[in-house]
């Protein structure tokens, strides 16, 4: 199948009515089959069971000073009809809000305007809180059926909307989506950024700690951690993700460097990190310049663990640290790439580290090759099970353990630069594909690749699922994840990633051929993804939450030197055709298209 298919679509040769389905929240309607009070959206709407209660609400409040059982009987079914538009799947194009409608115009069109306003106006006017007699539009007590229709032609000269987004011609629109529209065929499939956070240095991994705090951890390259959340801005208002000041994590006065990929580089929490509190970081440092009288500096990179602060869950507590693994290199120049990996994992209970080549210079791919080596390799660690005199064991079933010229901790060999490694989470209900190792390898001028990386790989028996020649994609490809989230069933099992200056890519294995299918992601434009955003100029990673969505790291400023501007910022990908009842997703973030700081 291909990808076109089964992503979301922006249909640019549709005519203007043909506009995206989207709800209030800036997101894709959804079906909820258990809708009663407004039962004809209910295939394929914006409202779950908490949405239909609110929309009854604000009809029967529209009727809680009419007098007469008549007069509520008739406006009965006014009231309801308008309610229940915020349950339209164009409910976001209708209101244009994610909060309570405004009162600069109506939803109705208006012919329907005139009609409600003769019949119900004392509804209408409680139901969007307007008081147009102050200004003097209408009269407050109409004394005929003449000076009514006056007034009602007025008020909905004023207020009514414009066509196709006004009740009743927008359900017209809403009979061609009583499921997710089809895409044409010659159209590519593309995905909306949701804003998430804003205003970082060097955006490298967004993470959950699985705890079920809903926490996000933002690592900076620079050596901070910051944690991001949902929260209230008022009472009753929308969420809004609140990017913390104070950082959980700090080591920038170690990180001496600002050259190349060094710095803080990713960070893990333990599988059991609720309970025990653990989690891992890592870094790279600049140890010498000048190493020796010589123009090469000598660097170590480390995986260092810490435990959460027994006094506040915001913070790490440094007395905890404890070093896990090192190792020492020499960087030759400025001008040449450092490539020091940063994918890092967990999967069956062993922690998991990519390292590049580091200053291997264009082709060589010789130290990927050397298992004496721990350059170009997939490590992995038991640090459940220390051995003495250091912080981790080899786990016992080592692939290379025939082999008493290779490091006992290699998992794999033979990628020059795996940025950004992730293990599958696995189907969400068959579990298909749980454990799989993405590792994208960074070429050399010659080609990016992405491998799925097993136990004992070698150069030799290790064949991409994707490959692109350099400068056609982009010039560095960058690891992302498979997306196994609740909220958007289409992107089920694609994994997606980019290119450092290409922007997004997506792979999905056709099934029964075992081939991978590589499509280039296009970005929807405000018609198909109102109040999200543009790709940035540079792709630096992606990220996952525990709930299985993806987020997009980048920059407009690929560095972080003293006084560049901190121009990083996160985007949670999202698929605007369609997603799954927001209320069966709980554990998945619902970003808000705004952020802010505290």
């Amino acid at each position: 199948m291909n990808l076109s298919v089964f992503l979301s679509v922006v249909a640019c040769a549709c005519h203007f009515a043909c506009a995206q389905p989207i709800c209030r929240d800036l997101q894709a309607p959804f079906e909820y089959s258990k809708a009663s009070y407004c039962p004809e959206y209910g295939g394929f709407g914006c409202c779950g069971k908490r949405g239909e209660r609110q929309a009854s609400k604000l009809a029967a409040d529209a009727q809680i000073r009419l007098g007469t059982t008549e007069e509520r009987e008739i406006c009965s079914e006014y009231t309801r009809n308008v309610s229940c538009l915020m349950c339209s799947p164009h409910a976001g194009r209708i209101f244009r809000s994610d909060t309570a409608p405004e009162n600069e115009e109506i939803p109705l069109c208006r012919d329907y305007c005139v009609e409600t306003y003769i019949k119900c106006r004392f509804s209408l006017l409680r139901m969007f809180k307007l008081h147009p007699w102050r200004q003097g539009l209408v009269s407050k007590f109409p004394n005929s059926n003449e000076v009514l229709e006056r007034d009602a032609a007025a008020f909905c000269e004023r207020y009514a909307s414009d066509p196709p987004y006004c009740y009743p011609d927008v359900t017209s629109l809403e009979g061609q989506f009583v499921a997710p529209p089809p895409p044409p065929p010659e159209q590519t499939g593309c995905v909306c950024l949701v804003p998430v956070a804003s205003g970082l240095r060097q955006p490298l991994t967004i993470v959950g700690a699985g705890d079920g705090s809903d926490r996000l951890f933002v690592v900076e390259m620079t050596g901070t951690v910051r944690i991001l959340e949902e929260r209230r801005a008022l009472p009753n208002g929308p969420k809004v993700s609140v990017l913390h000041e104070e950082p959980f994590l700090n080591i920038t006065s170690l990180l001496m460097a600002h050259k190349g990929d060094d710095g803080l580089l990713n960070i893990v929490f333990h599988p059991q990190f609720r309970q025990n509190g653990r989690l891992f970081i890592y870094y790279t440092y600049r140890l010498v310049k000048d190493f020796n009288n010589t123009t090469a500096d000598l660097f170590s990179m480390n995986i260092t663990e810490f435990r959460i602060a027994r006094d506040n869950p915001n913070k790490v507590d440094y007395d905890s640290e404890r070093p896990i693994f090192s190792v020492l290199y020499l960087s030759l120049a400025e001008n040449i790439p450092e490539l020091t990996g940063g994918g890092f994992f967990f999967k069956d209970g062993y922690l998991y580290l990519g390292i590049g080549e580091r200053e291997v210079i264009e082709g060589d791919g010789v130290l990927s090759r050397n298992l004496s080596s721990y350059r170009g390799k997939i490590l992995w660690f038991d640090v459940d099970n220390p051995e003495e005199g250091r912080g981790y064991a080899v786990p016992p079933d080592n692939p290379y353990i025939d082999d008493p010229s290779a490091l006992p901790e290699i998992y794999a060999s033979g990628i020059r630069m795996p940025w950004r490694c992730s293990a599958d989470l696995g189907d969400p209900e068959t579990g298909d594909g749980a454990g799989r190792v993405f590792c994208p390898d960074v070429g050399s001028k010659i080609a990016e690749e992405v491998n799925i990386v097993e136990k004992g790989d070698r150069p030799n028996t290790m064949f991409p699922i994707d490959a692109y020649e350099y400068g056609s994609e982009g010039i560095a490809v960058i690891g992302g994840h498979v997306y196994r989230g609740c909220l958007h069933p289409n992107l089920n099992g694609v994994y997606i990633y980019g290119d450092f200056t290409g922007g997004l890519l997506a792979l999905r294995e056709n099934k029964t051929s075992g081939e991978w299918q590589r499509q280039k992601l296009c970005v929807g434009d405000s018609q198909v993804c109102p109040g999200a955003s543009t790709p940035p100029p540079f792709v630096l990673a992606f990220g996952q939450d525990d709930g299985g969505e993806v987020y997009l790291l980048g920059t407009s400023i690929p560095s972080y030197a003293p006084g560049v501007p901190a121009t990083g910022v996160i985007y949670q990908i999202t698929d605007p055709a369609r997603r799954n009842d927001p209320r069966k997703c709980w554990r998945s973030w619902k970003f808000t298209p705004t952020a802010s700081s505290i």
